[in-house]
């Protein structure tokens, strides 16, 4: 049985790598960076604002923190010195 996106998120720990990974090819967005485990697991993207922060193809971060972000309802990441939101 495979597990949803949303289990997946629910099962994350503070202080999880994660990976972010560019995504040329999406069809939304050719500039999307997307979140997943280091297992490879698609958690989702990080905002079209924030793109701009992920100059390298991988960079790897952690969970900051689990549950809403403020008033945004987005999980938290961090990859070095920034934060970025589950998108």
């Amino acid at each position: 049985m495979e597990l949803g996106r949303q289990v997946w998120i629910s099962k994350l720990e503070a202080e999880q790598p994660v990976e972010f990974r560019h995504e040329p090819d999406n069809p939304y967005d050719s500039n999307a960076v997307k979140i997943l485990t280091l297992g490879g697991t698609h958690l989702g993207y990080v905002p079209r604002t924030e793109t701009a922060h992920f100059k390298f193809p991988i960079t790897f971060g952690w969970v900051s923190s689990l549950g809403p972000a403020a008033a945004q309802g987005f999980s938290e990441f961090r990859s070095g010195p920034s934060q970025h939101c589950l998108h």
